[in-house]
C-alpha cells in the first residue's frame, strides 16, 4: 500500500483529498447545494465531526430527508478510481462559485462514462459532475452553494 494518503489502494488514482483533508474541510455547519440536472436543488449538509467521521444529511424537495454516519475515510473512497478506467487531470473551469483550480477525474468513457470536478479550496464532493450514456448527457449537477459552518463568511441556505 502507499504511503501517500491520497491513494485508498494499489492500482487507483490519488483521490483529490485525503480523510485528514476532508475532516478539516468540512466543518460541523458546512452546507453544500447541488443544483441537479432538471433544476432540482439537493441540499447536503454535515454535522457531529469528530476525528473519525460526521452525520452527512441529503435533503431535497419531493423526497425524504437522509442521514447517515459516514466515516472520512468512507467520503474519501467516493473519490477513488482504478486506474485501468479513470485518468485525472489540472483543470481551471469557470463555474457559478468563481473561477475554480480542479483535479478533473473521467471515469469510463466518453461515451459512457462519469466526469467530476473537485475543487481544490474546497475539500469535499466535486463541484460538478456529468454522466454520458451512448454519448448523450443522461445526468449531473453542479454545486450553487457552499459555505462553511458557523462564523463563515456565508450562511447556510434555508433547507427545503
Amino acid at each position: 500500500m502507499s504511503s501517500d494518503p491520497h491513494v485508498m489502494a494499489e492500482g487507483t488514482l490519488p483521490t483529490p483529498f485525503s480523510a485528514d483533508e476532508l475532516r478539516a474541510g468540512l466543518p460541523a455547519g458546512t452546507v453544500v447545494v447541488l443544483e441537479l440536472d432538471g433544476g432540482i436543488r439537493q441540499v447536503n449538509s454535515f454535522r457531529d465531526p469528530d476525528a473519525e467521521g460526521a452525520t452527512w444529511t441529503v435533503a431535497s424537495p419531493g423526497s425524504d430527508e437522509h442521514s447517515e454516519r459516514v466515516t472520512w475515510r468512507e467520503l474519501q473512497s467516493h473519490a477513488s478510481f482504478p486506474m485501468e478506467t479513470a485518468a485525472r487531470r489540472r483543470e481551471t473551469i469557470e463555474h457559478p462559485l468563481g473561477t475554480l483550480d480542479c483535479w478533473r477525474y473521467d471515469v469510463g468513457t466518453p461515451q459512457d462514462g462519469n466526469t467530476f470536478w473537485f475543487d481544490l479550496s474546497r475539500p469535499g464532493m466535486p463541484v460538478r459532475m456529468r454522466r454520458n450514456s451512448n454519448g448523450i448527457r443522461i445526468g449531473g449537477f453542479e454545486a450553487v452553494e457552499w459555505s462553511l459552518g458557523p462564523g463563515s463568511e456565508a450562511a447556510p441556505p434555508d433547507l427545503p
